[in-house]
């Protein structure tokens, strides 16, 4: 079984790559979520000339070493209510775009990714018979993953509703992708195979009894 996880892992990561290719390069939904920095080249010239490493930054800020915390609080305050407010991720030094390091370390997440799904699938199998149950069980499973990490960008990092929406679809989407992939790989020869019964009503009235599973 673990060749099969392997082998379901490496061909559900291609195809999360091809599906990211085709979604944030092809398809106008991604696209769109993205704007275009206006006046590039003076906001550009100001965050190189003030910000000197590369890191993930927010405004406005909050001197954690002001010798008055009460009034570097009330600053701080000030300043968030009247705006902007926002958080920047910085890379100061630049690269190739897409380039081949970046899409190895892509394709290495998403084989890990589909790795740590496919062992929960796995252990899931015996409850899960069919095609479509293992390919629900996935879907959830990167709908759950793309809920709450992107949910908790919106509330918490004031992600913008567009790109937000954006991206969770496209994850959601991936893990589908995936898991038509995962569930035939995992589901053939598995622990699922084997005869699904149902102890059914008894004694002439309906008891309830959750199905047993009996491997052949």
């Amino acid at each position: 079984m673990a060749g099969r996880i392997l082998l379901s892992a490496l061909l559900s990561a291609v195809a999360i790559i091809v599906w990211g290719f085709i979604y944030w390069a092809a398809l106008p939904f991604g696209t769109s979520s993205l704007k275009a920095l206006p006046n590039e080249g003076a906001v550009l010239s100001t965050l190189s000339q003030n910000l000197t490493a590369s890191g993930a930054y927010y405004f406005p800020g909050m001197d954690p070493n002001a010798p008055d915390k009460a009034a570097a609080e009330k600053t701080y305050r000030d300043k968030h209510i009247a705006g902007p407010v926002g958080i920047l991720m910085y890379k100061k030094d630049g690269g190739e775009p897409m380039a081949p390091a970046q899409i190895v370390s892509g394709f290495i997440h998403a084989f890990i990714s589909s790795a740590l799904l496919g062992i929960l699938l796995v252990m899931a199998l015996p409850a899960l018979p069919l095609y479509g149950q293992r390919v629900l069980f996935v879907f959830l499973g990167g709908v759950f993953a793309a809920y709450t990490v992107n949910s908790g960008y919106y509330n918490w990092w004031s992600f913008p509703v567009g790109f937000t929406l954006a991206n969770a679809i496209y994850e959601a989407l991936a893990w589908l992708i995936a898991g038509l992939i995962m569930a035939r790989i995992l589901g053939e020869g598995g622990p699922a195979r084997g005869r699904y019964t149902d102890s059914g009503p008894r004694g002439g009235a309906f008891t309830f009894q959750p199905p047993v599973y009996v491997r052949d």
